[in-house]
């Protein structure tokens, strides 16, 4: 399990004793608690499964276009605990929203290609329309589009901000490089101001040194690269859909 000791520890390898001890320990926390793991949670975020919309969930809302007043297209996301940080709709499970496509060709070949190919596809909804979309504004409202006239119970798959003991471990390596890529940053701010040969709590300042933590920016961007590409392969987004027969 990840943990502020291990984060610690991988800074003083990598940045050096003399510039972590310059500054307290809460204050390289802070920066992971309110910086790194809103990053992480943009591409590996903490899913919460299986929350149920009910007619009470409903706030009344007029209807753009009867003017009627509905409760059955904007909702509040309920929370176990209040202190709960939604993020974003990871899904959105509404009955009966998938239309099949009925897009079809007059050439045998053609229709014969085109479910060849969706058949290869992990999911066939790729080749399917949707009725309804919905939309998310923080903190917890859902709105859905086009407003439906009356309310169907559905079911969410929710975003949350991740906390750093729920970080998998086979993350490690690239949640640490995060945190040490933010600490650079953090300290890019507080010296690049300072004058070459200064000194701030021990440590001496030059111009070389203030450079070398400013390189974390392009670093950070080639490692988000990395995470936009990869973010929809994790294993935490398929395992809810898992099921093991025997």
């Amino acid at each position: 399990m990840i943990n502020e000791t291990m984060i610690m520890n991988h800074l003083r390898m990598t940045i050096g004793d003399i510039l972590i001890d310059a500054f307290p320990t809460k204050w390289y926390l802070d920066i992971i608690n309110n910086v790194t793991l809103y990053e992480w949670s943009e591409f590996f975020p903490y899913l919460i499964r299986g929350i149920t919309i009910k007619a009470r969930d409903g706030i009344p809302t007029r209807h753009p276009q009867t003017n009627m007043l509905i409760s059955s297209f904007k909702y509040k996301i309920p929370k176990e605990t209040e202190d709960i940080e939604y993020l974003n709709i990871e899904e959105f499970l509404y009955p009966g929203n998938i239309i099949q496509n009925q897009v079809s060709s007059n050439l045998p070949a053609l229709n014969g290609l085109a479910n060849m190919i969706k058949g290869s596809l992990p999911n066939a909804q790729y080749f399917n329309i949707v009725r309804y979309s919905a939309f998310f504004a923080p903190p917890d409202i859902l709105t859905i589009t086009p407003p439906p006239m009356n309310h169907l119970d559905f079911s969410l798959v929710m975003q949350r901000k991740v906390q750093i003991y729920e970080v998998p471990m086979y993350y490690r390596r690239y949640f640490l490089e995060l945190c040490e890529l933010d600490v650079k940053l953090a300290l890019h701010a507080k010296f690049k101001n300072l004058k070459d040969g200064a000194s701030y709590q021990g440590v001496e300042i030059n111009t070389s040194f203030i450079s070398e933590l400013g390189d974390a920016k392009n670093e950070k961007k080639e490692l988000f690269d990395l995470f936009r590409k990869n973010a929809f392969l994790d294993p935490t987004r398929f395992s809810g859909n898992l099921q093991v027969t025997g």
